[in-house]
């Protein structure tokens, strides 16, 4: 089965500052939990074409704050043998340099253990998969398989949750007019490179598309396009330090009428 885009990961600084503010966006936010072990914390903005965003923060506290102290001091990575750290470290690592912004893209397997040996089939370094736990506002609670790929510029993937969840209608609904995700767009300076990879990962051919300044590989993957651009803005290049090399392109109601 093809792996389809899921959702979004948007680094915060402050949930309930993030609720508030892509609440006046236009934006309708529903509510996450807290995912097992209290460190980290979400609220999802659900779309029509079954994607979503979401708005991740640590949560306060001690044991949140020692956590960004070790990602901070690179102390954590040594610890990444472990295979849950090994899944984990990437997107806590990201969210401790404090830039707020989109710092991951997750899919979503229909057929999770065939998808995971199916990649490294193709050689790609994968870590073993681990049983994530997300505590919902209403106290049940959710489980699923988490892929992560080695390379850095990879999405991670997923299972399907269980139990399967259900998204009011309204919860859709945004006055903003977004329906969904148009475009994936992943910047990188070694388009050769991230090219293979993602097709390793996706096991689907691109398209290339060799402009006077640019270079795109498109993959063809749904509700959502992935494009792999080279090279980055100038601007990112300066400013990157692990943190916005995605990017992301909605879908408006005017665009799917």
């Amino acid at each position: 089965m093809a792996l389809r885009v899921d959702h979004i990961i948007v680094s915060v600084r402050d949930l309930e500052n993030a609720i508030s503010e892509f609440t006046k966006k236009g934006f309708a936010v529903s509510p996450g939990g807290s995912h097992k072990g209290g460190i980290t914390h979400n609220a999802l903005i659900h779309f029509q074409d079954h994607t979503f965003m979401e708005l991740i923060s640590f949560t306060p506290g001690m044991k949140s704050m020692f956590i960004r102290f070790l990602c901070r001091s690179g102390i954590l990575k040594y610890f990444r043998w472990i295979p849950r750290i090994r899944s984990a470290y990437r997107i806590l690592e990201r969210m401790s340099k404090e830039n707020e912004g989109m710092i991951d893209l997750c899919m979503v397997s229909d057929s999770f253990p065939n998808d995971l040996n199916a990649m490294m089939e193709e050689g790609l370094s994968m870590a073993s998969a681990v049983e994530f736990h997300r505590t919902l506002s209403d106290g049940t609670q959710i489980s699923w398989q988490m892929g992560m790929p080695d390379f850095h510029l990879l999405p991670f993937f997923r299972s399907e949750y269980l139990p399967v969840q259900s998204v009011p209608e309204e919860m859709t609904q945004h006055p903003n007019g977004i329906v969904g995700l148009d475009q994936i767009i992943v910047f990188t300076e070694n388009p050769k490179k991230t090219a293979e990879h993602y097709q390793a990962f996706l096991r689907i051919s691109p398209d290339v598309q060799v402009g006077e300044n640019q270079k795109t590989v498109s993959f063809s993957t749904t509700p959502a396009e992935i494009h792999i651009v080279s090279p980055p803005p100038e601007d990112l290049k300066q400013t990157n330090d692990g943190v916005g090399f995605f990017a992301v392109k909605f879908r408006e109601i005017s665009e799917n009428n």
